[in-house]
């Protein structure tokens, strides 16, 4: 009998191959997506070139040890993100492909949620978007400052960083010193993807996806197989919406949708990337975040 992921339930009408474009009205929510810098994009390394890319005949066995194990990036996932009146989805979906990666490496018990919109803010107006590979470029040059929430309040005040900064605003000021931070969140490895297999090879190896359609960019994170049919699911930025998913320490939350293959393919035409791989800053100890005390 063919392998059917337990996620294929939660996918529905309403959230598969969502039109953005007519949603982001019915739901009062922005999207700010923009054409790609093409010499940017080109300039990225090809994912084929660098990482086996998996036959489709080995995929539903694949994706099948991957929902066993509950191994896909959604399951490090503490926290949604919701842009709200900002045009900044890319860089929510770039915070979240960060958080994805940190919390891999470093433990769900060291979580760190991250501010999008100290990305967004140099890399677009307040009114016009940025584009997907320039998040990748910054993401891997500059990085993003810890979100201003009470967690990291507290762990900024134990002198582990220095800066935090909203989720969204603007034109909220940076303090001075602020990519000393930053630096400490960025990701090693970026690729550029062109097609659909690289696209699920990636998935299963523990890439963040970042693609874009109809406007807006949203970060994939999950694979889910029915009678051969393959989606792919992905962390929207507008709150609570959407389809309801597990994510880390057997939460649930309401923030995702669904994309066919055919929306894959002309996401990857567009311009699509992946990236993972962050490296351990010298603050965090080996012990995490709980053992560190301000000296």
């Amino acid at each position: 009998m063919p392998y059917t992921s337990p996620s294929v339930a939660t996918i529905t009408d309403a959230v598969l191959n969502v039109d953005f474009g007519f949603e982001a009205q019915t739901v009062g929510r922005m999207r700010g997506r923009i054409d790609e810098d093409l010499d940017m994009m080109r300039g990225f390394p090809l994912y084929g070139d660098n990482h086996i890319v998996y036959p489709r005949n080995e995929l539903v066995e694949r994706i099948e040890q991957q929902d066993i194990n509950k191994a896909w990036n959604s399951f490090y996932i503490v926290e949604g993100h919701d842009q709200n009146g900002d045009v900044s989805c890319v860089y929510n979906m770039l915070a979240a492909i960060i958080e994805g990666s940190w919390n891999r490496s470093f433990g769900i018990e060291n979580y760190l949620t991250l501010s999008p919109m100290s990305g967004y803010r140099w890399n677009g107006t307040r009114n016009s978007g940025s584009n997907i590979f320039g998040s990748a470029n910054w993401g891997e040059g500059t990085g993003l400052l810890p979100l201003r929430s009470e967690r990291n309040l507290s762990l900024a005040q134990r002198g582990l960083f220095k800066h935090t900064h909203p989720h969204n605003g603007y034109g909220t000021t940076f303090q001075n010193g602020w990519k000393e931070t930053a630096k400490s969140f960025r990701l090693q490895e970026w690729y550029r993807i062109r097609s659909v297999e690289e696209w699920y090879s990636a998935a299963i190896n523990g890439f963040g996806l970042g693609g874009g359609r109809s406007g807006h960019a949203i970060y994939h994170c999950l694979l889910s197989i029915d009678n051969g049919n393959l989606y792919s699911g992905y962390l929207n930025s507008w709150g609570q919406w959407g389809a309801t998913l597990e994510i880390a320490r057997g939460q649930m939350l309401k923030s995702f949708g669904w994309d066919s293959e055919s929306r894959i393919r002309s996401m990857i035409n567009h311009g699509a990337y992946a990236g993972r791989t962050i490296r351990r800053p010298s603050w965090l100890p080996m012990q995490g975040l709980a053992a560190s005390k301000k000296q």
